[in-house]
């Protein structure tokens, strides 16, 4: 391991345990005062760790340069996330640097999902860490996830079913900044409409084993069709969408370079078994107690069915992100079900869990490259790090 590596490496170790340690803390508080007290420094540690890395992923690159030339960019007629576009264009005005505002976007992101998780304080010790690998992408699509933070504000409220005008604002501000997260609204709208109760865990476990193991998403010509659909109805509302969805057909068939078909390797497969075959059998019954548990684990089930099909491409995995949060809700639930038995089996079955679940995490300062891990001391006053990715 480099020096570049160690130094990755200790510092997403320490973000990790601050997380649980705090998670910890904030599962007694009695108030929300109290909360939002213990909640300041992991969301200060979480957006100095996660703001401050340096040219991670193509997409960084792609904002640096757009936000470096956000005089430019604002004249033009920007479509596609229009929130994003005003957002940014403030905050360069106000004399925010780029990375400040990746600092400040990062503690954004923490903070929105905690104002989501209060309902589930009790649980932070394991979701807060967990949220690591939820986020992880992050690094790259930063405006996905920004509209995201807006998403995870709306849930609360349409959740608590006490504001429906501020659910509808944060939803429409989210879309506003990223048409991605439409498909989830649309998703949830049918699940509250239709009144689904909890998917049957025998029809979860099948689709899941036959999503893992049996479809591949080159055997999906439907999407194909589905993307001419969408872009006829819609023209061209959204520049870069349409122009993923122009390229379906080269996507599905694996000739879209990047954005292909990536193969899953059956070690990969048999971690997500491990992962989440027992959040589907467990999460069941632990979750039937818990204040929208049909909801949260309806939502999981489609997580975790989509990601291996969706999974081979990276643009189509973009649309499980969304779903991510309630993976992390389930397993802290089932985790903190397993470590409160006495059974050592069970804590045998929860360290697996875990250690199945967070490997690329724990692996990940040994696979990637230097580029890959470097922060803002070691840009030498560079704005983008294109190098290594245009090779």
């Amino acid at each position: 391991m480099s020096i570049v590596g160690l130094v990755y490496f200790i510092i997403k170790w320490i973000e990790a345990l601050v997380l649980y340690f705090f998670g910890k803390q904030m599962e007694f508080s009695s108030s929300k005062k109290s909360y939002w007290m213990a909640a300041i420094f992991p969301i200060i540690v979480f957006g100095l760790a996660e703001g401050l890395r340096w040219g991670h992923m193509y997409d960084y690159n792609v904002y640096a340069e757009r936000y470096a030339a956000i005089n430019a960019f604002f004249t033009m007629k920007e479509q596609s996330s229009p929130l994003f576009t005003i957002i940014v264009y403030t905050l360069k005005c106000i004399g925010i640097s780029f990375q400040a505002f990746l600092v400040i976007q990062c503690a954004f992101l923490l903070t929105s999902a905690l104002v989501f998780l209060q309902e589930y304080k009790r649980y932070l010790r394991w979701a807060l860490p967990l949220l690591l690998i939820a986020f992880s992408q992050n690094e790259n699509i930063i405006r996905f996830y920004l509209s995201q933070s807006f998403m995870f504000i709306s849930l609360y409220y349409y959740l608590k079913g006490k504001s429906g005008k501020k659910a509808f604002i944060y939803a429409c501000c989210s879309c506003l900044i990223h048409f991605g997260q439409l498909p989830f609204v649309v998703i949830l709208f049918f699940l509250r409409l239709l009144n689904v109760k909890k998917i049957p865990k025998l029809y979860a476990i099948i689709a899941f084993l036959f999503a893992t193991f049996v479809i591949s998403v080159s055997d999906m010509t439907f999407l194909v069709k589905w993307a001419n659909l969408i872009t006829s109805y819609f023209g061209g509302s959204d520049y870069q969408l349409f122009a993923y969805l122009d390229s379906m057909d080269e996507i599905v068939s694996g000739e879209a370079g990047r954005m292909g078909i990536i193969v899953a390797k059956l070690s990969s497969q048999l971690k997500s078994l491990i992962s989440f075959l027992p959040l589907i059998i467990l999460g069941e019954k632990f979750l039937s107690h818990e204040k929208y548990g049909n909801m949260i684990y309806n939502l999981m089930i489609i997580n975790i069915v989509l990601s291996p099909i969706f999974g081979q491409v990276e643009l189509l995995m973009r649309f499980c992100y969304s779903f991510n949060i309630f993976v992390v809700i389930v397993m802290a639930i089932v985790l903190k079900k397993l470590f409160k038995d006495n059974k050592i089996q069970f804590h045998l079955l929860g360290y697996l869990i875990l250690f199945c679940y967070m490997y690329a995490f724990l692996n990940s300062p040994f696979l990637r490259q230097d580029y890959e891990m470097y922060y803002i001391w070691d840009s030498y006053g560079k704005v983008t790090n294109w190098g290594p990715y245009l090779k």
